[in-house]
């Protein structure tokens, strides 16, 4: 199983209403670094309700957060290029709707412990989920 040691760049605390992506959009596009983790944690119930979300980049020496990758479900978005024609953050408010959708549906069963997002080259949504059935 390996693990992700990551450093807190920045914190925000938002309800996941409709509405509240411009100020997720803003946090987001005040980074400036290629490589970073978005990180959901702390969750008040399901993905309508409150969240702790952090920006966070890999660091052994400087850790303040560990991920376990196990129990982990990837969806991953693609190159940052392509996006599916939709500029960052849009696709990955995009993406996590399509996971919502997943969940509302009966497909995927989510822990809503911790979930984050690897950006890098592409950009990939990990969600802890206790089920996920594809057929």
């Amino acid at each position: 199983m390996e693990k992700i040691y990551l450093k807190i760049i920045k914190s925000l605390i938002i309800d996941q209403q409709p509405g509240n992506e411009e100020i997720i959009k803003q946090l987001l596009n005040s980074t400036n670094l290629k490589q970073y983790f978005i990180v959901y944690r702390d969750y008040k119930g399901d993905y309508t309700k409150q969240v702790e979300i952090l920006i966070c980049v890999e660091d052994v020496n400087d850790q303040e957060l560990i991920i376990n990758q196990s129990g982990y479900i990837p969806f991953v978005l693609g190159d940052k290029s392509k996006d599916f024609g939709m500029e960052m953050p849009d696709d990955i408010f995009k993406a996590w709707e399509k996971i919502w959708h997943l969940e509302d549906v009966g497909i995927l069963e989510r822990e809503y412990s911790l979930d984050f997002i690897k950006i890098d080259n592409t950009k990939t949504i990990f969600v802890k989920a206790r089920k996920f059935s594809c057929g």
